[in-house]
């Protein structure tokens, strides 16, 4: 009961009583977390117990909760360190020959991203990315372990998990018209009219948020028609969805001066940002000869 209070008296010191109200399921998660980890610590219960009660992991392993400037936000699962972690292990699968599949490595745009998921990605949003997901997939609440068996079986461009509303496809700018229907059914489908509806997408007469659409491209996709009928599109209806473009000055490995690119004002549904990547178009721009190991291509 002591610990009990002196989480409470701790919730209550960082969290305003009016945001605990409003945010009631989120501090629970808090809450039950806390008590489970003390029981499984203590030896009351064992791991599969309290895992099976927090989606299959325990309390320290899953998407936690941050509490920061009298805000209750959800936080990224993995930090700038260990994104970057991961992709070095992806790395040195790749290197050593374990990958024999064409692989896209993230880096460079940690800070960036995380900024975003952190400040404006909130569960049951939707996730669109392209070829390079591994960042995007892991922001958004994906399980690493399941990632990195779908990059090992040749699954590096096709990541889906329907958990966490994420899709990918590796056609350029294949997911922006799929986003922006996603965000009309958002809008205007069941979903919104159970809530109440609202011109504002973001804020629907019942005063919850509706699910928003991130939308993530590099510069070559932003070149695409798809891309442009789908900005239209979105913001011609004030619908509830973000195009990201992760700008790192390439379409492959050609640049904008070299394509000729001349920079389209885009309306405020499009978000743009700017990074120098860590690897080069595909593969990890190793020196050495990569034989790659004839006994997984037939597993």
């Amino acid at each position: 009961m002591e610990n009990k209070d002196a989480l409470q008296a701790y919730i209550d010191s960082k969290i305003p009583k009016e945001l605990q109200e409003s945010h009631s399921r989120d501090v629970g998660f808090i809450k039950g977390g806390w008590v489970a980890a003390m029981r499984y610590l203590a030896g009351e219960i064992g791991t599969s117990e309290t895992a099976g009660r927090h989606g299959g992991r325990l309390p320290w392993q899953s998407q936690s909760l941050r509490v920061a400037s009298g805000k209750l936000s959800r936080s990224t699962r993995l930090s700038k360190e260990e994104l970057i972690d991961f992709e070095h292990r992806v790395r040195e699968l790749w290197e050593a020959g374990k990958l024999p599949y064409l692989v896209h490595l993230c880096g460079g745009n940690e800070d960036q991203l995380i900024k975003i998921f952190s400040e404006g990605h909130r569960p049951g949003d939707w996730v669109f990315s392209g070829h390079r997901s591994h960042y995007h997939y892991l922001l958004a609440g994906g399980d690493e372990e399941r990632l990195l068996d779908l990059i090992k079986r040749g699954s590096s461009m096709f990541v889906f998990d329907k958990s966490v509303n994420f899709l990918t496809s590796s056609v350029l700018a294949g997911t922006c018209g799929i986003a922006a229907g996603v965000a009309w059914e958002i809008k205007h489908g069941a979903g919104s009219r159970e809530q109440g509806g609202s011109d504002d997408p973001k804020l629907p007469a019942s005063g919850s948020r509706l699910p928003h659409v991130w939308c993530f491209l590099g510069d070559g996709a932003e070149d695409e028609g798809h891309f442009y009928e789908a900005v239209c599109f979105v913001q011609g209806n004030n619908l509830p969805c973000t195009f990201v473009v992760e700008d790192n000055n390439r379409s492959v490995e050609t640049s904008k001066e070299a394509r000729g690119r001349y920079q389209v004002p885009w309306p405020s549904c499009v978000h743009r940002y700017h990074y120098e990547p860590t690897y080069p178009h595909a593969g990890s721009g190793c020196k050495h000869h990569i034989v790659f190991d004839e006994t997984i291509r037939h597993s």
